[in-house]
């Protein structure tokens, strides 16, 4: 031991350098050192014990931190890696509503950038709907309330302009006790809400194709057909403008026979056309009767001077272009069983769009059918009519029987010849009609034609000219 003040400040001094040279070590986390501890206790020995044992405290819990901030960064990379490679959008917003981050899905999903969504307020996001913003503001400030709403679908807009739907999920994030922010996910669910819109579109439109059907059964025959077709295509197009034209064969010429879509427009639109459109013809080409002859919905390469023909003059055109706001002209034959029975037009304005256009063909082929139909019995009327004319004034005396031999028909001038009514006459026998002699001539003839043979050749004309003797109601015969 130091015997003198000067020998043992000395000893204090070596002994404390020790200390002293191994504290920088410590201070930046070199905890490899220990103090030798001399062999002889003396007042140090316990201090430098002291701190050997704060060294190896000291290092058991750096190797502990480290084992655990390891497990943190392993947790949090798997943490990542799920957010990451997560197909769902997953975002998450600190307590004021600040977007702090987005996995590349909600970038997929939302078609935004990072910088464009990242670090600005949720409310601004440009794929939310104006009108919900509200709603969403209010539902952020209860999930820090803690109530936080079940899943939910929402609507966005994608940033090429398409809608999207999703699923959102959204959830309280908390560090310990106090709120860290708010987390959602969101998972697309846009081809099922398609499908459902499409299954729910398909539904209608069958109950609606269903409903025109027995509409055009139920059309009385003098109903203006055209117009019936243009009212129902006109509430299938959005505010559109619908005409409906007939087409002749003969000249090629289509007509128009309605217009429906010109509303407040309309004495504009009649001041620069200077007449009335219904009842205008067009010369089409042949290029467009085949186009047409296909029943197929087509969108025009033109607007009116073509959709014309070129008959129509370029500043007409011009100016119903602009006065309706016309962006672009459909077009769709009305055919069926391959000819061409007239054609429906659909002009488009800026706004108006056309989505259904399956249930639009198949809502033209039945005007196809009863187009046909109202033809067939507009062209047997005028053959009846044309038939009782000739009948009603024909001299001769025209009978026709069904293989039984009964009469079906016979002319009017049986009466003035012979006497008898049509009541009267259909109550005899055919034989009646006749003469002995004369019924023994026609049977023998009509043994000689309606043989198997020629009745198994339907297509085979049979004829016999015969002079007969016919009895008349008074008593007397005529040849």
């Amino acid at each position: 031991m130091p015997q003198t003040l000067e020998e043992y400040k000395a000893y204090v001094g070596d002994r404390l350098q020790s200390v002293t040279e191994i504290l920088p070590a410590i201070a930046i986390g070199d905890f490899s050192k220990r103090l030798a501890i001399p062999s002889d206790e003396d007042e140090f020995t316990e201090l430098y014990a002291g701190i050997n044992y704060l060294i190896e405290d000291l290092e058991e819990n750096l190797r502990e931190r480290k084992i655990a901030e390891d497990k943190l960064q392993l947790s949090e990379g798997k943490y990542r890696d799920i957010v990451e490679l997560s197909p769902d959008g997953i975002i998450t917003l600190d307590p004021t509503g600040i977007i702090t981050s987005c996995n590349t899905s909600f970038f997929k999903l939302s078609g935004y950038s990072k910088k464009e969504i990242v670090g600005k307020h949720f409310s601004k996001l440009p794929s939310l709907h104006a009108k919900d913003i509200t709603t969403w503001v209010n539902m952020f400030t209860s999930v820090l309330k803690g109530k936080a709403p079940p899943s939910l679908e929402s609507e966005w807009i994608h940033k090429d302009g398409t809608p999207h739907w999703g699923d959102v999920c959204i959830a309280l994030m908390k560090r310990g006790k106090n709120i860290s922010g708010v987390q959602v996910i969101t998972r697309d669910i846009t081809e099922r809400k398609l499908a459902e819109v499409r299954e729910k579109q398909h539904i209608q439109d069958i109950q609606y194709l269903s409903d025109t059907a027995m509409d055009f059964v139920k059309l009385a025959p003098d109903a203006d057909l055209y117009k019936h077709i243009a009212e129902h295509l006109y509430t299938l197009t959005d505010d559109s403008i619908v005409i409906v034209n007939s087409f002749d064969p003969e000249t090629d010429l289509t007509t128009v026979r309605a217009i429906l879509g010109f509303g407040k427009l309309a004495k504009s639109a009649l001041k620069i056309l200077g007449q009335d459109p219904l009842g205008t013809s067009y010369k089409i080409n042949e290029k467009a009767k085949r186009q047409l002859l296909t029943g197929k919905y087509h969108k025009l390469p033109g607007k009116l001077y073509e959709l014309t023909f070129g008959e129509m003059p370029k500043p007409i055109c011009k100016a119903l272009e602009k006065l309706f706001g016309i962006r672009e002209i459909h077009s769709m034959g009305i055919t069926f069983e391959g000819k061409l029975l007239g054609n429906a037009v659909i002009i488009l304005r800026n706004e108006t769009k056309l989505e259904n256009t399956k249930g639009i063909e198949t809502f033209i082929y039945q005007a196809a059918v009863a187009m046909q139909r109202r033809q067939a019995e507009e062209a047997l009327r005028e053959s009846e009519e044309r038939y009782r004319l000739i009948s009603e004034n024909m001299i001769d005396e025209i009978w026709l029987m069904d293989m039984d031999m009964n009469v079906t028909f016979i002319t009017p001038s049986v009466e003035r010849k012979r006497g008898y009514l049509f009541e009267e006459f259909q109550k005899m026998d055919w034989t009646e009609h006749l003469t002995p002699e004369s019924v023994e001539v026609a049977v023998e003839a009509l043994d000689q034609v309606l043989t198997g043979e020629n009745l198994e050749q339907p297509d085979l004309e049979l004829s016999r000219t015969l002079d007969l003797e016919f009895n008349c109601k008074d008593g007397s015969t005529v040849w």
